[in-house]
């Protein structure tokens, strides 16, 4: 455990690269995570999340007309895996101050209906947002925090 995650809860999410709503959670979260907390990235068409995904036996690409498109992201927390709404649920609850309190709201939702919501906004992000080819440029300053490359085992998760 290094210093910078001595006593910070640890999560690593998992994101669609080609997604540009996507893209933008990430964008979103990168200055928003709580000072209690460290959140790490990678791409869902990473080789490191492939082989956390296997290693946890999560799939990601539920598709089969598509089985190349993530349909949901994924939150490793406390080494349980979140999808769908209640990976941003997780996300939200270490967010700063007042969107933890989204996090709380969202919670309160039956699971069916959040799921349901879920899914019908993950099938049309493209239609409503749309994609891109390559995975985001990630911000010089916060390069540490993608494991899009092959790091080895998942310390902490």
């Amino acid at each position: 455990m290094s210093s910078e995650t001595k006593g910070k809860e640890e999560l690593l999410m998992l994101y669609d690269g080609k997604c540009n709503v996507c893209n933008w959670a990430v964008q979103f979260s990168l200055n928003r995570i709580a000072d209690n907390a460290i959140m790490r990235y990678a791409s869902l068409q990473s080789e490191f999340a492939a082989k956390t995904l296997k290693k946890l036996d999560v799939n990601c690409f539920e598709d089969e007309k598509n089985p190349d498109v993530p349909t949901t992201s994924a939150v490793i927390h406390r080494g349980k895996v979140y999808t769908k709404l209640r990976a941003s649920v997780i996300t939200l609850k270490y967010f700063r101050w007042p969107w933890p309190i989204l996090a709380f709201l969202i919670s309160l939702l039956p699971n069916f209906l959040g799921e349901k919501f879920y899914d019908w906004f993950a099938s049309n992000r493209f239609r409503f947002f749309g994609g891109t080819e390559k995975v985001q440029a990630i911000p010089k300053e916060k390069e540490n925090l993608f494991l899009d490359k092959d790091e080895g085992e998942l310390a902490g998760f």
